[in-house]
């Protein structure tokens, strides 16, 4: 098997159980964990990084910080936000500011195996372009 990318879990994930690195497997990803934004840039000087599993609160930015800065760091990747129970309420506005998908933490494997499947899926399916939603809307009234 042919390694066609990298899955960086960003923050810190010291209290999950869960093997990402055999479901990173499953789709020919290696894993990689970065404590902070440096060690993800350093990482995507050697690899390509297709998916980020951003812990929500680490490293010390907001998540909506971190998401501009893990797309500078990784323009490509998806970045996917983990979050506990008590962030649950910005799931949408998580998604909103450009967050790939969200997880509740600790991470279930279907979910995590779900969510690397639909960043799989958006990598060979092409993008289709179409008028903008709100396009979409005006003509549709």
């Amino acid at each position: 098997m042919t390694n066609r990318g990298c899955v960086v879990l960003l923050g810190d994930f010291s209290n999950e159980r869960l093997d990402v690195d055999s479901i990173g497997r499953d789709f020919c990803w290696t894993v990689a964990q970065a404590s902070d934004l440096s060690g993800l840039k350093e990482i995507g000087r050697t690899r390509t990084v297709v998916a980020v599993l951003l812990q929500a609160g680490e490293p010390d930015l907001a998540w909506q910080g971190a998401l501009r800065a893990i797309r500078a760091a990784a323009p490509r990747a998806r970045i996917i936000i983990c979050h506990k129970v008590d962030q649950a309420h910005a799931r949408t506005e998580m998604v909103n500011a450009g967050a790939f998908g969200v997880l509740l933490s600790p991470l279930a494997h279907s979910e995590v195996r779900q969510s690397l499947g639909f960043v799989w899926a958006s990598k060979i399916t092409p993008l289709k372009h179409g008028p903008p939603v709100t396009a979409q809307r005006v003509s549709a009234a």
